[in-house]
């Protein structure tokens, strides 16, 4: 029986649900080490390299372990600017610091766009700022104009923030044998793009690439292509598990409209398809507030009950 495995989007937090989940299920006996395929997109990019190299346990206690100051000081010094400490800070305040910062961004990311490649972009700025600071999905020419706005970035900047993700992946920063696809969006081609090992592209670009948020980082730069985070387009890409018979999809950041539209077809195909999704979404934050590095021991903890929780479904034939 082949089996596949789809980690989707959601920053920071959906790192520590999805290691969360896969930690109790392996605790209740469930079998989450051998995979045909790992799909993974943004955040599922790093858990699924991490995965496939088996270093769950390792990640795990990483996650549960680790300094918040250390993670939020590393992520500021590749991300190139101070959202990661504002994100930090609580209440209102913090939420409005937030917003504020996010606004001025992107407003700076349009001018820098618009220098480079003429008008066009201006149509992408309320698209940017709906997806950082809510829950919408964009359209493929919707994400086209937001990667013009990425683009725009300093070179250097997307350089440090392939460092930070090569940082996290060591000690084992190279593909694993096991097939994995990370999932990111191909400004030049408009479209999403799998990205595999057989690519030769160095596994920190294709993460750094699949977690590129249009607007807050830097385009990262492929074969002379700029790419960007999928996620705002579509967060799982559970259509990648078709043909597969047994499908788990961890879905911390869909929309009950994108599981509709892609589960049904991959079942009508034969294939048993089993979601997981956080049982309590408000945990994780709102809009950026997923990238708060603070939240991720709560996430994971919330990810542990989520998966022990789910031991006995995915046993059931």
């Amino acid at each position: 029986m082949s089996r596949a495995l789809i980690l989707g989007s959601g920053g920071h937090t959906a790192i520590g649900w999805e290691v969360g989940v896969l930690h109790g299920l392996a605790a209740g006996g469930v079998d989450v080490q051998n995979w045909d395929y790992i799909v993974g997109s943004s955040a599922g990019s790093f858990v699924g390299a991490r995965l496939a190299a088996g270093l769950l346990d390792a990640t795990y206690t990483d996650l549960t372990s680790g300094d918040p100051a250390v993670e939020r000081a590393a992520f500021a010094a590749g991300m190139g600017n101070s959202l990661p400490y504002l994100l930090s800070l609580g209440g209102q305040i913090g939420r409005a610091a937030v917003q504020a910062w996010i606004a001025g961004a992107v407003v700076r990311r349009f001018a820098g766009a618009a220098r480079l490649g003429g008008l066009r972009p201006l149509r992408a700025v309320p698209a940017a700022l709906g997806r950082a600071l809510g829950p919408g999905r964009l359209t493929a020419r919707e994400m086209t104009d937001l990667a013009a706005l990425a683009v725009g970035l300093r070179q250097r900047q997307a350089a440090c923030y392939e460092a930070y993700w090569a940082g996290k992946l060591m000690p084992e920063a190279d593909w694993p044998s096991m097939r994995l696809g990370i999932i990111a969006f191909c400004s030049s081609l408009g479209q999403r793009r799998v990205i595999e090992a057989t690519d030769g592209v160095p596994l920190a670009r294709a993460v750094a690439a699949s977690t590129s948020i249009p607007g807050l980082v830097g385009a990262v730069e492929i074969g002379g292509r700029h790419h960007i985070d999928c996620g705002a387009l579509d967060s799982t890409s559970a259509d990648l598990a078709d043909g597969f018979d047994d499908v788990l999809i961890l879905a911390p950041d869909a929309n009950p409209g994108e599981l509709a539209r892609t589960v049904p077809p991959l079942e009508a195909r034969g294939s048993r398809v089993s979601v997981i999704a956080p049982s309590d979404p408000a945990s994780f934050g709102e809009g950026v507030q997923h990238l708060d590095v603070s939240r991720v021991p709560a996430a994971t903890a919330l990810g542990v009950r989520d998966g022990r929780e789910a031991v006995e479904r995915l046993r059931s034939p």
